[in-house]
Order: structure tokens, then sequence, then C-alpha cells
């Protein structure tokens, strides 16, 4: 039968020589991984030229931003009316979608008062 070996039983010179060992295996794994495949070293970086002018460059390009032959308009966005505008609206149109405003200041003094009450009773068991 084996014996078990608990960190009790242990000696500090065991324990000692137990995490040296763990502590270089660690290290040797670190550099196995770290370091680049047959100790070939990869190019050095380069890196990129300041440009010429010390302009920005334009976080956008636009036609404006060459040289074209003939001129050329930018887009505009475009806006598609689901429906041709109304100068007046008929009575109907209204009453289908008009809120009175008092009922609007009523629903929302309705809900802070709810706040407030119950702010005021989270204490109470």
């Amino acid at each position: 039968m084996r014996k078990r070996l608990w960190p009790e039983q242990l000696t500090p010179r065991q324990l000692l020589i137990g995490g040296a060992a763990l502590f270089v295996l660690s290290v040797i794994v670190t550099l196995a991984v770290l370091l680049p495949a047959g100790g070939r070293r990869s190019a050095p970086a380069v890196e990129p030229e300041p440009a010429a002018s010390s302009e920005p460059l334009p976080l956008k390009l636009r036609a404006r931003d060459f040289i074209l032959d003939e001129p050329v308009e930018e887009p505009q966005p475009e806006i598609y009316f689901f429906r041709p505008p109304l100068a007046r609206w008929t009575e109907e149109q209204v009453k289908r979608f008009w809120v009175p405003l008092n009922e609007v200041a009523r629903e929302i003094l309705r809900q802070e008062n709810d706040r407030r009450v119950e702010k005021i009773f989270e204490g109470v068991p």
C-alpha cells in the first residue's frame, strides 16, 4: 500500500523544494510559450512615416474632397411621406389623436404621488 503525503506531514524543507520546483516549471512553460518557435525573431516593426502635411485626415470623404471634371452635388437625405401633408386637419382626425392636457398632467401627478407614497411606506413593517 502506498503512503499518502499530506501537507501537514511534510517538513518545511520538502515544502520549499516542492514550491521551488513548481516555480521553475512555471517559468520554463512561460518562456516556451512567449518565445518564438525555433529561436526565430519576427521582423522588426516598421514605424509609420509621419504624414507630409500637418492637416488631420478627414474623417469622412465627400465628393468635394476629389478633383472632378464636373461638379457633383452631395446627396441630400430624402424624406418620404406616408401621406400627403395637410394644411388643415378635420375634426375626426384631431379626435383620433388628441389627448387633453389635463389628463396628461393628472397622470404625471398620480405617478409622482404613488412614488412618494411608496417611498414613505418603505420603512413600515
